[in-house]
């Protein structure tokens, strides 16, 4: 897809959004600059074999769109997502609970409230098996986690952590570049399994 292609997806319902998706869907949700297929080598595979990749951020008009040059990016918003429900196989969130900017757009929800409906959207778009693969940062500023002890089997989710000595294991099999794993990131994946 071209690098111009951008949409403003509030205008459009999600049921009406229905890719090609014969290689899969994969959805990163808070892209930035520097959006996952950047830094995941396997992720980019599959990209240039077909999969439709997609970004979603609030803030889309805002980024820096010569940097976006893989798929779609597309204005919405982390508890109304606007993808069809059981499309995506695959979700990316990098440094999205950490950068704490969806705490200014949603500022009519508690903490928890936005979280659970978050988590809820998550298990809506995702087909049965499909993941959300979350990675942010160890840090003194920002009160993370809990993402690595919440219960998320009440959304439909298996979690599995990779933290320290395990993340490597998670940065291997993705093809994560050397400038991620030198930051102590930990990753954290959810399945599907209803």
């Amino acid at each position: 897809m071209s690098k111009e292609r951008f949409t403003d997806w509030a205008r459009i319902k999600p049921e009406n959004y229905r890719p090609k998706v014969e290689n899969g869907v994969i959805v990163e949700i808070g892209p930035g600059i520097v959006n996952a297929p950047k830094i995941s080598e396997t992720l980019l595979r599959r990209i240039k074999y077909g999969a439709v990749y997609i970004g979603i951020d609030y803030f889309a008009d805002e980024l820096h769109r010569d940097s976006f040059d893989v798929g779609e990016l597309v204005v919405g918003d982390l508890i109304d997502l606007p993808i069809s429900s059981g499309l995506v196989e695959q979700i990316w969130m990098m440094n999205v609970f950490s950068d704490g900017d969806h705490k200014r757009r949603s500022v009519q929800y508690t903490d928890s409230q936005l979280y659970e409906h978050f988590f809820n959207e998550l298990a809506r778009v995702l087909k049965t098996d499909g993941t959300v693969i979350i990675c942010d940062y160890y840090g003194d500023t920002v009160p993370i986690g809990w993402l690595r002890t919440k219960d998320y089997s009440r959304f439909g989710f298996k979690m599995r952590s990779y933290s320290r000595g395990t993340a490597y294991q998670f940065i291997e099999k993705h093809g994560i570049t050397p400038q991620v794993s030198d930051d102590d990131p930990f990753f954290i994946t959810l399945t599907k399994v209803r």
